[in-house]
C-alpha cells in the first residue's frame, strides 16, 4: 500500500507529462513485486525507479524543491525495510523472541530519523548565504569527502564480518 502510495504521488502531481512519470511507477512497481516474492536483488532497481520517477516529476515540473521530499525518502527507506523484512520471514523458520518487535521499533527509528535528516538537509539548504564559487567548492569536496568516508565504512564492516 506505502508502495503503490510512493509511485502514485508523482505521477499525480504532474499535469502536462504525467504518462512519462508514471512509466517509472509502473517499473517501481513491476520490480517490487518479484521483491516481495523472493528475488531481493530486484528491490534496488525498484526503489531507482522509483527514485527516478519522483526526480523525473522535477525536472518535468521544475521549480522550487517539494518540501515533501524527506517524506517520500523516509517512506522508501521504509518500503525498503519491509520488503527485507518480508524476505527474512520468508527464509526463517522460527523467528527469535520479540524479534518482530525490536525490527519494528529499528525501522520506526530509521525513518524518523531520516524524515529529521531529510527536514534539517531541506532546511539548510534553504538558507542563503550569498553563495559564490568557493562556497560551491567547499560544498562538493564534502560530498566527496562524505562518500569516501562511507565507502570506508562499508569496506571496514565487510572485513570484520565472519565468514559462513
Amino acid at each position: 500500500m506505502l508502495a503503490a502510495g510512493l509511485a502514485a504521488y508523482p505521477a499525480a502531481s504532474t499535469e502536462g507529462l504525467s504518462r512519462l512519470v508514471a512509466v517509472g511507477a509502473v517499473l517501481g512497481m513491476g520490480l517490487l513485486l518479484p521483491a516481495l516474492a523472493g528475488a531481493v536483488s530486484a528491490l534496488p532497481w525498484a526503489l531507482a525507479a522509483l527514485g527516478g520517477e519522483y526526480a523525473a516529476l522535477f525536472a518535468l515540473r521544475g521549480g522550487d524543491v517539494d518540501t515533501r521530499a524527506p517524506v517520500y525518502a523516509a517512506a522508501l527507506l521504509v518500503v525498503a525495510e519491509l520488503v527485507y523484512w518480508a524476505h527474512d520471514r520468508q527464509s526463517t523458520a522460527v523467528p527469535a523472541p520479540g524479534l518482530d518487535v525490536r525490527r519494528f521499533f529499528g525501522v520506526l527509528l530509521f525513518a524518523v530519523g531520516a524524515l529529521a535528516t531529510g527536514a534539517l538537509v531541506l532546511g539548510i539548504s534553504s538558507i542563503s548565504l550569498g553563495g559564490g564559487v568557493g562556497l560551491e567548492a567547499l560544498g562538493v569536496a564534502g560530498a566527496v569527502a562524505l562518500i569516501i568516508l562511507l565507502a570506508a565504512l562499508i569496506r571496514t564492516d565487510r572485513d570484520e564480518q565472519p565468514e559462513i
